[in-house]
Parts: C-alpha cells; sequence; structure tokens
C-alpha cells in the first residue's frame, strides 16, 4: 500500500482525504515496523541458537577421545557457557525491545532538531525506565519534565496569524490569541 494507490481511492465520487491518507500510511508504518521489529528478533534468536549448537556439536565429537573425568569436567563448563549464552541472548532481545519501544515514542513528539531528539533519547535512557508489557513506565512524567527543564527541545504549536483591522481603521496582523482578546474586547467579556 503507497500514498498513490490510496489517492486513487474514491468513495462516491468523492477522493479520500490527505489526512485519512496520512493515517492510513501511518497505521501502516507502525504495522511494517512491528512486523521488522519481531523478524529481526526472530533473527538474532536463530543466529544465537546456530551457533550454539555449531559448538556443541564441535565439542561432542570431540569427546570421543577423552576420557570420563575430562568429559564431566567439561560438561560442567559449556552448561556454564550455555547459562551465560542464554542471558546475553535474552539481554540483547530485551535491548532491541526497549530501543524500539522508545523509537516508536519518541517519533510521536515534535522535536526542534535532531540534535534535540538524540540528546532526549540519550539522557531517557540513562534515566533507565523499566519496560513492562510494551508500555514504557514513566515515559509521559520524563517528556512534561524534559518540556519544563528544556523547552527549546520540542516545537511549540504554531499560533495563526491574519490581518485585523483596529477600531481606526488600521490593519496589522495578530495571532489568534490577539484575535481573541480583540473580540473579547469589542464584546465587552475582557472585563475592562
Amino acid at each position: 500500500m503507497n500514498r498513490e494507490e490510496l489517492s486513487k481511492i474514491k468513495v462516491g465520487d468523492t477522493e479520500l482525504p490527505k489526512e485519512v491518507i496520512d493515517l492510513l500510511m501511518d497505521l501502516n508504518g507502525k504495522s511494517i515496523n512491528g512486523l521488522k521489529q519481531e523478524l529481526e528478533k526472530v533473527k538474532t534468536e536463530k543466529e544465537g541458537l546456530e551457533t550454539q549448537l555449531t559448538e556443541a556439536n564441535q565439542k561432542i565429537e570431540s569427546f570421543k577421545e577423552i576420557d570420563v573425568d575430562k568429559i564431566k569436567a567439561q560438561a560442567d563448563e559449556w552448561k556454564k557457557k550455555y547459562e551465560t549464552d542464554t542471558k546475553a541472548l535474552k539481554d540483547s532481545l530485551s535491548q532491541k525491545d526497549y530501543d524500539y519501544k522508545i523509537s516508536e515514542l519518541t517519533n510521536g513528539l515534535k522535536f526542534s532538531s535532531n540534535g534535540a531528539k538524540k540528546s532526549f533519547i540519550n539522557d531517557l535512557k540513562e534515566k533507565g525506565l523499566k519496560l513492562e508489557n510494551d508500555t514504557l513506565l514513566g515515559f509521559d512524567d520524563f517528556v512534561k519534565s524534559y518540556q519544563e527543564t528544556d523547552p527549546s527541545a520540542f516545537i511549540k504549536e504554531a499560533e495563526t496569524t491574519s490581518e485585523v483591522f483596529t477600531s481606526t481603521g488600521e490593519s496589522h496582523t495578530a495571532t489568534s490569541s490577539d484575535e481573541d482578546a480583540y473580540i473579547d474586547h469589542i464584546m465587552g467579556l475582557d472585563n475592562k
């Protein structure tokens, strides 16, 4: 599915609005990213298991020529190595889940620059928030705190501007909040 295909779809005689196409593309992107993440996890797990199997088979072949006591000692060594490698593999998969979740959450924020985004992600990772049930615990509080301590890292919602006329007939550019204040003044709602 791509933007061009969606723009050709019509409901009655009306083409799909840009907002609907954007929403569909965003949902499709999230779905694809989720599948990519799962594929990466499976590849990493497969590579780890293949490596362990190859090493184990090589060791088994070498056991044919050694005595029983030596086999027992080496079996204990391999048991420890297996446990260490399995833990490292699990840690690697957990880190990939954590990094993916951070990427997913930060893509929903509007940063003022790539540098601000990188700094935010580094500070977030340094904070060490826990990932439980696909939820990064404390993320919203971290974002709120970060916005208060470094507001320049984020893009503020732009106020709309328009031309307004004063009571003397002069025109000037005003923000939406200026317009609201002027309308309140005219209607006597400003309590002045």
